[in-house]
């Protein structure tokens, strides 16, 4: 008989946060103006594993621009994606190929879910094979406190954002719980933020096929989603003593310009294809 452990159904719990957060996010109601802030990226990873690494990962660049209904994130390295909460779809621009995808919200709801199904039949094992019953909470918290300092010109505020996934289970099915932090610097936006469309709920797999989550219960404490702010520092970390891995994400710059629609639509020119199909595991 095959024990579960608390790790896997922690990684098919961390999936459904995945799928929550991958919504897209609010975006600026300002009437003629879109916000611009460029973000450096650094990965933080456990000495031992630097061992083995030829080299060190190198730190990404990329800009983000709030619009009214529109966002566009560019990586840097030739690819922007573009949420269109006005059209209720994400297109996904390559400069490298000259082509474009198009996925609407609830196709991509619904790959999210195919992708949380198969990763829940790669962790455990067929329902047949599982004896017992598990609950699962995750949790989000977020503490903020006094702190301040000036990043990319603007005063950023501190606080500490936790997520706590807590399982209680028996026979097969484990308990214990396994956190995530996210230490962050925020500034208040001179922008309002709001989407003006409503996302469908992703359908997570059937209760049958996995005996250990058949009840999930999500639990909030967070201000974040009532107020109009921008992220200026983000460090996330996981895992625990030296094993701890982490990233870092920081704003250099933070202006407004006035709204240029042609931003966050397609160039002309490029060429429409299929969007790759998420990958099987099977």
């Amino acid at each position: 008989m095959t024990r579960l452990s608390l790790g896997n159904y922690a990684l098919i719990a961390a999936g459904i946060v995945a799928i929550v957060s991958a919504a897209p996010a609010a975006h600026a109601l300002g009437s003629g103006e879109e916000l611009q802030y460029v973000s450096t990226t650094s990965v933080q990873m456990p000495g031992i594993l630097k061992m083995f690494m030829h080299k060190a990962a190198a730190d990404t660049t990329s800009t983000t621009t709030i619009s009214a209904t529109r966002t566009r994130h560019d990586d840097g390295k030739g690819v922007s994606t573009i949420v269109q909460c006005d059209l209720r779809r994400i297109v996904t621009v390559d400069d490298n190929t000259k082509t474009y995808t198009v996925v609407d919200f609830d196709d991509m709801m619904k790959q999210l879910s195919t992708a949380l199904s198969q990763a829940q039949a790669k962790a455990g094992e067929s329902a047949s094979t599982v004896h017992g019953t598990g609950n699962t909470t995750v949790s989000f918290d977020e503490k903020p406190d006094s702190q301040t300092q000036v990043i990319a010109g603007m005063t950023a505020h501190h606080a500490v954002d936790t997520i706590t996934i807590s399982m209680q289970g028996s026979g097969d099915c484990p308990s214990g719980s396994q956190s995530m932090t996210m230490d962050v610097w925020y500034a208040s936006s001179p922008v309002k933020m709001s989407c003006p469309t409503k996302m469908a709920a992703p359908q997570v797999p059937a209760r049958g096929s996995s005996p250990c989550m058949q009840n999930m219960m999500f639990q909030a404490n967070n201000v974040r989603s009532s107020q109009a702010r921008i992220p200026l520092k983000t460090t996330m970390s996981y895992g625990a003593g030296p094993m701890t891995f982490g990233t870092t994400t920081t704003v250099s710059s933070v202006k407004t310009m006035p709204y240029d629609p042609s931003y966050f639509d397609v160039p002309a020119g490029y060429t429409k294809v299929e969007p790759s199909p998420p990958p099987s595991h099977r």
